[in-house]
């Protein structure tokens, strides 16, 4: 039996060693050789927000994030409350003001203690676009 386990043990290593070794030979892809480029050009965003004397709203009245790109190069996740508890997310390409229906319907509460529950569809008939349906 202990002898068993030393073998195994031993063919574990030498498995993480050889996929060491072969990640670091040259030629093979890093990370960094898929660096993303932000957007640069000019922010289309999306015509539900508006920008007031205290920040920036949804089309619901609620206070959100200003706009800007914070996930894969042109495209911005933003939360937004649907009252009692309720959040919900949109996901705005930035390059041409539209939605994308990822986070369609992608709703979490919160219970009193702060937890988030699970993304799952809205029982609150919410839309990416933030208009109720």
């Amino acid at each position: 039996m202990k002898q068993e386990l030393l073998v195994n043990i031993i063919l574990v290593f030498m498995a993480f060693a050889h996929a060491v070794g072969y990640a670091k030979e040259e030629g093979r892809p890093a990370l960094s050789d898929f660096a993303a480029h932000p957007y640069g050009g000019e922010v289309k965003i999306p015509s539900y927000y508006k920008k007031g004397d205290d920040g920036w709203r949804d089309n619901l009245g609620k206070s959100v994030e200003a706009p800007h790109v914070n996930l894969a190069a042109s495209y911005f996740v933003a939360v937004h409350s649907c009252g009692a508890s309720c959040g919900y997310f949109t996901l705005s390409d930035l390059r041409t003001g539209q939605d994308a229906a990822a986070l369609e319907n992608c709703v979490r509460r919160w219970d009193k203690d702060g937890l988030r529950a699970p993304c799952r569809i809205s029982p609150c008939g919410m839309k990416a676009s933030g208009a109720a349906v």
